[in-house]
């Protein structure tokens, strides 16, 4: 019997901890995939989180290469406009050039034309070229006219190639049948003829095309005078209500290549495109011809087969920026950033809860230490904190702040009058009552000491921040709490202010010194009362109101 009992004694122990181990085991089990369930969701969290800003970070780049080719266009548009006027203001004026244009014209049999004769040193290199079709123009008639135009514009033709160097030409083309084209080139590399009438940088100057009379854009064309392929520029420009020409200036394509391929896109190629899906620059590796970049929604990333599409419009009609992004390689990318991340979690998601309990600890510590216990508004240390970078931020952006200091009439008598319970009492009261009576979010109330608070507020001008110190005052009086050693019989108090108006001097305390000195003076004159110190932009000269 004895050995009996012994037995199920030891069994009762060994089931006792073989159940520990299985509930140890248990938790073991539960933690771990605990751990694997909270690490898994992190990881497919961090994973999107990543494939989400590897977009963001794409349309971002895609948006500073639009900024980099609208500016350039806009210059290119702004230039155009501007010759525009001053060859229809020479024309209008009917001013005259120093010398007969006419006269320095010679025949080109083989061409069937003309052309500005070079053998002049005047001529050789200081102004473009000239070459018509058809007899040479007679002074004095419309095409010597705008020839005489032509040659006046040439010191701003010659300023745009100095400071754009990459700019083929600049020219006028006329439809009476001639084109000046800067920088000169002889009549052997270009000569003018009746084909380009039918150019896009001509025909788009006609008043059926543009009844307006605005710059427009050519599309994409071989320059005739041997510079490859580029896009042009262009404006009417008009003669006594007719088109008599066009002004236009080129870009080459190799131009707009640089300026958008010298900004790298992670896993994209970069085009500029037309409607309709023609490419204008870019990527050499060829885009499917059946993307029309009208179809796409702006600025949004669609899956097109294997790659993203991202389309960015230009202020240009018909054109766009083009981003085709490999969707694998952002995923690839996506998932390789968040694998060491996924890794680090796994190791640390236990230690995670107890930094995390630390941290609520420590905020809460920093909220108390930026608080007063009793009213619940911030504290002297905070009002000096937050007024600094007030003040220095107004100093940068020279806009206004006003400063309110409040101080409890005869409070000493109050405490000692209804112990200090009450007073206490009182200054949750007055507290409150201040902060309500500030109307913005970003208004700020503190307490500054026993019985003084302050207040920081964006008044915009001396006259609303005495309004606003006087509301602060008729708050408190409103409370109606009863102050027997009081002449007023109730709790008020004495409000002092300043205004800072983009002042240069960059010493706070002498803003709270002027403030209290303002305080002090309404303590002085009989208590319950508001004082302003005003202070000008240059500190020369100060006024108590």
């Amino acid at each position: 019997m004895k050995f009996e009992a012994a037995g199920a004694i030891i069994m009762s122990e060994n089931s006792d901890e073989i159940k520990k181990k299985r509930n140890s085991d248990l938790t073991v089990v539960i933690s771990a995939l605990l751990i694997l369930a909270v690490s898994s969701f992190l990881a497919v969290k961090l994973f999107l989180e990543n494939y989400e800003n590897q977009q963001m970070k794409i349309k971002y780049e895609g948006e500073k290469i639009i900024s980099l080719v609208e500016h350039e266009l806009s210059i290119r548009s702004f230039v155009i406009k501007a010759l525009k006027l001053m060859a229809e203001q020479f024309l209008e004026e009917r001013l005259k050039w120093p010398f007969d244009v006419s006269q320095n014209l010679v025949e080109v049999p083989e061409k069937n034309g003309y052309a500005l004769k070079m053998e002049d040193g005047r001529f050789a290199y200081d102004i473009g070229s000239i070459t018509g079709i058809g007899k040479i123009p007679e002074a004095g008639t419309p095409a010597a006219d705008e020839m005489e135009m032509s040659l006046y514009l040439t010191p701003i033709f010659r300023t745009i190639i100095e400071r754009s160097p990459k700019t083929p030409w600049v020219y006028y083309t006329s439809l009476k049948g001639f084109m000046y084209l800067y920088p000169r080139v002889s009549s052997d590399e270009f000569f003018f003829s009746e084909k380009i009438f039918q150019m896009d940088f001509v025909r788009g100057a006609s008043a059926e095309i543009n009844p307006k009379g605005e710059v427009f854009w050519s599309k994409v064309y071989d320059d005739l005078a041997g510079k490859g392929l580029m896009v042009t520029a262009s404006a009417p420009v008009v003669r006594d209500g007719t088109v008599a020409g066009a002004v236009s200036t080129d870009i080459s394509t190799g131009f707009l290549d640089w300026l958008i391929l010298t900004q790298k896109i992670p896993h994209s190629e970069i085009y500029l495109m037309y409607k309709g899906g023609l490419k204008l620059a870019g990527s050499n590796e060829r885009i499917d011809k059946k993307i029309d970049p009208a179809d796409f929604p702006e600025g949004s990333m669609v899956a097109a087969g294997p790659d993203l599409i991202t389309v960015f419009p230009l202020s240009i009609k018909n054109w766009y920026l083009v981003l085709k992004t490999d969707r694998e390689s952002v995923i690839s990318s996506a998932f390789l950033h968040a694998l060491p991340l996924i890794i680090v979690i796994l190791f640390l998601f236990v230690g995670l809860i107890l930094i995390v309990k630390l941290l609520r600890a420590l905020r809460m510590v920093r909220f108390l230490s930026t608080q007063d216990g009793l009213t619940g508004v911030w504290n002297r240390r905070m009002f000096d904190q937050v007024s600094r970078c007030e003040f220095s931020r107004i100093q940068r952006q020279k806009s206004n702040i006003g400063m309110i200091i409040a101080d409890i009439d005869y409070f000493k008598q109050y405490n000692d009058t209804y112990g200090h319970h009450a007073g206490d009492q009182t200054l949750v009261k007055v507290a409150d009552g201040i902060k309500n009576a500030l109307r913005r979010s970003t208004d700020k109330v503190f307490r500054v000491g026993g019985e003084e608070f302050a207040a920081l507020t964006l008044a915009e001008s001396e006259e609303k921040l005495v309004n606003e110190a006087e509301s602060i005052r008729e708050s408190i009086a409103s409370l109606n709490i009863v102050h027997r050693k009081s002449p007023y019989g109730k709790v008020t108090i004495s409000v002092g202010s300043v205004m800072v108006k983009g002042c240069d001097d960059p010493q706070f305390d002498s803003y709270y010194k002027r403030a209290d000195e303002a305080l002090y003076r309404s303590k002085n004159s009989g208590r319950n009362r508001v004082s302003l110190w005003v202070i000008n932009s240059a500190l020369k000269s100060t006024i108590i109101y």
